[in-house]
Order: C-alpha cells, then sequence, then structure tokens
C-alpha cells in the first residue's frame, strides 16, 4: 500500500506529495535529507529529474521550505527554470509557500524571474495576491517586470487592488506600476477600487497620478468626476492652463447634438474639479470638444453595462 510521506497543502500553495508520485531524490529533498540527496548524485541520479507531475527535487524544496535543500540543489547546478505541471518554476513555489529565504536564495542565483505559469501569472502576480510584503520587496529589488499582465488581463497591482492590499499597492506604486493598464473586461485598477467600494484605495490611485481612469454602472445616474493629482480639496469646475474660461461640448456618436448635447463651463478658473453627468441611458459614446486648445483634454466613454470616463 502506497503511504502518504507528506503532504503540505497551504491555502494551495504548496504540494500534495506523494510517495506514488516521487522519485527518490524527490522524496529526500521533501524532508531535507541532504545525506541521502547526496548519495543519490554520487550514484548518478539526474538532479532535475521529474516525477509523475514533472516537479523537481527543486520545485520540492522551495514548496516545503528546505533551505539547505536548496542551496545544495542550486550549488549542484539544478535547473532554476524548469516548469511543473502547472507551469510554474521553484521561484513561483517559493513565493507562494512564503518562504523568504528561498526565495532570496533563488534571486541570488539569477533565475528568469518573470517567467509567466499557464495562466499568465508570474511570481509577483503570486506575491501580490497573497499578500507577501517582504517577498514582494525582494523581488521588486531584484528588477522584475511590475506590467505583466496574465490571461485575465491582470497586472500584479490589479490584483493587489482587487484584493485590498493596501501596503503591496503603495509597494507597486512607488516602483513605478502603470496605473492606467485595462484588464480584458476594460478595467484600470482605479476602476477595479472604485466599482468595490474602496475609498481609501481609490485615494491612493486619484494621488499617484493625475492619468487616471474610473467607471460606474448604468443603473444608477452618471457622475463622474476629474481630480488633479496633490489630493487637495477639489474645486467644481475645470479650468484652462491660461486660466481663462473654457466650454466643454458633448456630442453623441449620431450627431444630433441637439437631442443629446452637454455644455459644461467654468465660471472659476482656479478651480479645479469637472463634475460631468449624464441621465441618457441609450447615449453609447461621447466626445469633449474645448474651445481652448492648451486646456487638458478629455474623453468620455459609455457602454452598455458601464461608463468609463478618462483624463488624459
Amino acid at each position: 500500500m502506497n503511504k502518504t510521506v507528506l503532504l503540505f497543502w497551504w491555502r494551495s500553495a504548496g504540494y500534495e506529495l506523494k510517495d506514488r508520485d516521487l522519485g527518490k531524490i524527490h522524496k529526500a529533498a521533501s524532508v531535507g535529507d541532504l545525506a541521502k540527496l547526496k548519495e543519490l548524485l554520487k550514484q548518478g541520479k539526474d538532479i532535475n529529474q521529474t516525477d509523475k507531475k514533472l516537479r523537481t527535487a527543486l520545485h520540492v524544496a522551495c514548496a516545503v521550505g528546505c533551505v539547505d535543500v536548496v542551496q545544495f540543489l542550486i550549488k549542484s547546478d539544478a535547473e532554476l527554470n524548469l516548469l511543473d505541471g502547472e507551469g510554474r518554476t521553484a521561484l513561483m513555489k517559493a513565493v507562494q509557500s512564503q518562504h523568504e529565504a528561498c526565495v532570496r536564495i533563488l534571486l541570488e542565483n539569477n533565475p528568469e524571474a518573470d517567467l509567466a505559469d499557464g495562466d499568465g501569472n508570474t511570481a509577483l502576480h503570486f506575491s501580490a495576491n497573497l499578500p507577501s510584503v517582504t517577498v514582494t520587496q525582494l523581488l521588486l529589488m531584484y528588477g522584475v517586470d511590475l506590467n505583466t499582465s496574465n490571461q485575465e488581463g491582470l497586472t500584479p497591482l490589479s490584483l493587489a487592488v482587487r484584493e485590498g492590499h493596501r501596503e503591496i499597492v503603495q509597494l507597486l506604486l512607488k516602483e513605478g506600476a502603470d496605473v492606467n493598464v485595462f484588464d480584458c473586461e476594460n478595467r484600470t485598477p482605479l476602476m477595479i477600487a472604485e466599482a468595490q467600494g474602496m475609498t481609501a484605495m481609490t485615494q491612493l490611485l486619484l494621488k499617484q497620478n493625475k492619468k487616471v481612469s474610473f467607471s460606474v454602472d448604468d443603473d444608477r445616474p452618471l457622475a463622474e468626476e476629474a481630480y488633479s493629482s496633490d489630493d487637495e480639496p477639489l474645486a467644481e469646475e475645470a479650468h484652462s492652463s491660461d486660466d481663462e474660461p473654457v466650454a466643454e461640448e458633448a456630442h453623441s456618436s449620431d450627431d444630433e447634438p441637439s437631442q443629446r448635447s452637454l455644455s459644461l463651463q467654468t465660471t472659476n478658473p482656479s478651480q479645479r474639479k469637472l463634475t460631468l453627468q449624464m441621465t441618457d441611458p441609450s447615449q453609447r459614446s461621447l466626445t469633449l470638444q474645448t474651445t481652448n486648445p492648451s486646456q487638458r483634454s478629455l474623453s468620455l466613454q459609455t457602454t452598455i453595462n458601464s461608463s468609463q470616463f478618462k483624463i488624459n
């Protein structure tokens, strides 16, 4: 009868290791048996041998956090970038399991840290989603790509925003993560935060960059606000750069401005916020035009399910 030599399953991060799936080298790695590993290598065992689920000894050691084994395997020229049956590297398994020491050792030996698994997730995606502040800091220290999108179009920043991981979001923004990347549902991180009612997260993203985008549902009147990036109390209108009152005009795409036009005009050039409201749900797209070419450009687009507002 096969017996389970180890069951390691933390938030679906590690592996379920069963005797029938493992080679001798994997068994030794799973329990931190360095003496056995050295003996097996002397006998000519392949250090990169994979088990029935395409896991190497390095994958296993990183998943269970056996630091000494990880160090030994790397010194013995184990391949760092091999993929297991889920398309994941040893670095991804160390990150998922939050074994910081293993992550550090791997990064010090120059793995391909931006490799993605079958779902398009990189090590930074996993770190941002957990979350793990210290592991995220390590990955950022070694220059991983901040803006890689997975198959859902989600960047690490988008994931951290969705999960409400404010400290991770702050780290990623500090390193220059793009706040205007759209996912496969045409949402930016700001749109995700606003849709989930995350007021503090929304403020954080708005403060980071004055080029922001967000949306609201069509089941209520559409009111969109343009903010400056200085996080100061904002007034209610828009102004031109030369402090002249300006007028904005929005027209529907069917060229019937008399039926579906929206006129906006500033009355105080020192004010820094523009509020837009649309009450006709049949409108599908709007173009905003300014009579002053020096003014900040704006665009408003509506769809059947959502309305998007973008400041450029």
